[in-house]
């Protein structure tokens, strides 16, 4: 490629950059772009209705400035020199009113970010399709009030890949097969993801199903107010180590399915139905790379849980000791399915042993409550 059509590309790229697309009649509520610092963002007055139908007036996010140089600077490769804000802050209010939406692709291609925070008591009540679309750098993302477009969002609209969507031709980008429900069947999408992501913490009180389904880039998903886990929310999120569930009290099917790094799960006192397969294929669950002492790696599961669904924790091939809760009344079908470390499982004397529920376990070595379980427990799976 010559010389010269090189600087003609970089250039072209440079101007995209530079550009945010402002649709607002009202000169005094936008913030222009030109020679606008970088790290300002362009706002747009709307109106909405409150619960009682009353007109209220909010902002929305419609963009993020870079200026000319700081364009041509990320364009060329040159990210460490380009000036201005490399985390920024989604605030609650501008011009005394509260900012209440993010637009549609409203900080595309701003390859300069790298973390977005959200205040805990944000406005946020709506974020656009690839509203992060492209942002190539980002690392974190800091409180988000919620997975997808809008708390009450559905199908595809309801999983993190919805802010971030495909298509984008900007570098060190990961595409991800996810998933999306809708109603009772499923829906197969691929959204293109920061490379570099790595840290996310929601505030909602739901993790919506398939919410960050594939996404094996991440390795820190926190979020402190969640009580519900949607099915498949973390299927296949394969760094994720730690999980600190002490707030939820429901886990849907195949929640964690495929998490192969997860070792330590902390339960919550309360949580009361771990679904089927919510763990399955976690071989790394109760490992420990400094111990092997049954006190350490020992999984347990809290007395509050009443629904412990078939498969919930098979394929865990590394699991050796489990402490069963005596809420659970039955072991069912396929539960530990090809654990084949497992050792020990400590539950109610008069529980309940579905046929193959330890299918593919070593019986030589396994004991439920000191005994060995009988050999319809290890047989294959029933013909349905």
């Amino acid at each position: 490629m010559s010389k010269f059509l090189k600087t003609l590309i970089t250039i072209t790229l440079a101007l995209c950059l530079s550009v945010v697309f402002i649709a607002c009649d009202n000169d005094e509520d936008t913030q222009t772009d030109g020679d606008a610092t970088t790290g300002e963002f362009v706002y747009e007055l709307e109106t909405g209705e409150d619960e009682d139908g009353e007109e209220y007036e909010y902002y929305k996010i419609t963009g993020y400035t870079v200026t000319s140089d700081d364009a041509l600077k990320m364009a060329q490769g040159d990210f460490s020199t380009v000036e201005g804000k490399r985390e920024i802050v989604i605030e609650n209010e501008y011009n005394g009113k509260p900012v209440e939406e993010i637009a549609a692709g409203a900080f595309a291609d701003r390859i300069i970010i790298t973390k977005i925070s959200f205040k805990e008591d944000t406005n946020i009540k709506t974020i656009g399709a690839g509203a992060f679309s492209g942002c190539a750098n980002l690392e974190e993302i800091e409180n988000l009030p919620f997975v997808g477009k809008s708390v009450d969002a559905v199908g595809q609209e309801r999983v993190l890949g919805f802010a971030f969507g495909s298509g984008s031709a900007v570098g060190g980008l990961v595409s991800v097969s996810a998933k999306a429900y809708n109603e009772e069947s499923s829906t197969s999408l691929t959204f293109e993801f920061p490379e570099k992501l790595k840290k996310i913490s929601v505030t909602s009180d739901r993790i919506p199903e398939c919410a960050f389904f594939g996404m094996s880039m991440l390795e820190e998903v926190t979020f402190a107010n969640a009580t519900y886990i949607g099915a498949s929310a973390f299927n296949g999120c394969v760094k994720l180590v730690d999980m600190d569930l002490s707030s939820v009290t429901f886990i849907n099917a195949s929640a964690f399915a495929g998490c192969t790094a997860i070792q330590r799960v902390k339960f919550a006192d309360n949580l009361t139905h771990i679904g089927a397969s919510a763990f399955s294929g976690c071989y790394s669950l109760g490992w420990n790379n400094a111990t092997d002492s049954e006190a350490v790696v020992t999984v347990k599961i809290p007395d509050s849980v009443t629904y412990l669904g078939s498969k919930a924790f098979s394929d865990c091939t590394l699991l050796k000791y489990i402490v069963l809760g005596s809420g659970i009344t039955e072991i069912k079908t396929g539960t530990f399915a090809n654990c084949t470390d497992l050792v020990k499982v400590t539950a109610n004397d008069g529980i309940t042993v579905q046929l193959s529920a330890f299918v593919g376990c070593a019986k030589d070595n396994l004991k439920l409550n000191g005994a060995t379980p009988s050999d319809l427990a290890f047989g294959e799976y029933p013909i349905a």
